[in-house]
């Protein structure tokens, strides 16, 4: 194939002209040759620096009849209003006698990713070390799993709940997330399911910062999968607020989710 110089406005003769290509690279320098979902290994794996990978995904076990609610644990629309108050300690505490160890990851009071791990006190609450203004993961790090459901509260151990696992999942089911400050998210697919003889519709709202949600796609599905890819991913900017809510046509229904996010360094932008 000819490869055609700009510069000189000449095609490339026996090398003695200088030529411009584009490829895929690892932070190393390294061409990444793979194809397809098999060039993402690099981009998981964190070899292409400036670039991550983010998978939410979630799971609201009983959302009301004609009621939009988050896709979380929480079953209601999740509490931004109580993050506007600003950064603040969170409380773990659990249901039962749990005293596993927890991983907790959001964002700090600069809005900078941070993360801890949180020994559990049985239903004693217990405040992390670090100060929030998001909190949108948590999972079980201990050997035992959880005998009762594990929520954090901000602010004190009767706060409002901001974080939920659930009895038998060791995870957090959140569909919502926050991009942090001085990165760009690109959404490049979600996908929700509905049970049979259930009717649900999709709704994403992202809400940039000091802005308001507005709804950015939607989506409807009855008694089956809903995929959306996005050719040209959806661009969120630093600090937005990302929250997939659903609407369901009867009571009772059980709904899951996710997003992925590819996460860039806007110093790479």
């Amino acid at each position: 194939m000819a490869q055609w110089n700009k510069d000189s406005q000449s095609y490339l003769n026996n090398n003695k002209t200088l030529f411009e290509i584009v490829g895929l690279a690892d932070k190393d320098g390294n061409i990444i040759n793979t194809f397809g979902a098999a060039s993402n290994v690099p981009l998981s794996n964190g070899d292409i620096a400036g670039y991550s990978h983010v998978h939410k995904f979630g799971k609201n076990p009983d959302l009301a009849n004609g009621t939009v609610e988050t896709i979380w644990d929480g079953s209601v629309i999740y509490p931004w209003a109580t993050w506007d108050a600003g950064a603040s300690l969170v409380y773990l505490k659990s249901t039962t006698s749990d005293t596993q160890n927890v991983f907790v990851q959001g964002l700090n009071q600069d809005w900078e990713l941070t993360s801890e791990t949180v020994t559990l006190t049985g239903t004693t609450a217990v405040a992390t070390q670090n100060t929030y203004r998001r909190v949108f993961r948590m999972y079980n790090q201990g050997t035992t799993n959880f005998a009762g459901d594990i929520t954090a509260h901000y602010g004190s151990g009767t706060g409002t709940v901001v974080a939920k696992m659930l009895n038998g999942y060791n995870q957090t089911l959140m569909c919502v997330y926050t991009v942090p400050a001085g990165y760009t998210a690109f959404l490049t697919d979600m996908e929700f399911s509905s049970p049979k003889n259930a009717e649900l519709r999709l709704e994403l709202f992202v809400r940039p910062f000091n802005n308001v949600f507005r709804i950015q796609h939607a989506g409807s599905a009855y008694g089956s999968q809903y995929e959306k890819n996005m050719d040209v991913p959806l661009k969120i900017t630093e600090k937005s607020d990302i929250d997939l809510r659903a609407l369901a046509g009867t009571g009772g229904v059980d709904a899951s989710a996710s997003f992925n996010l590819i996460l860039v360094d806007n110093t790479y932008l």
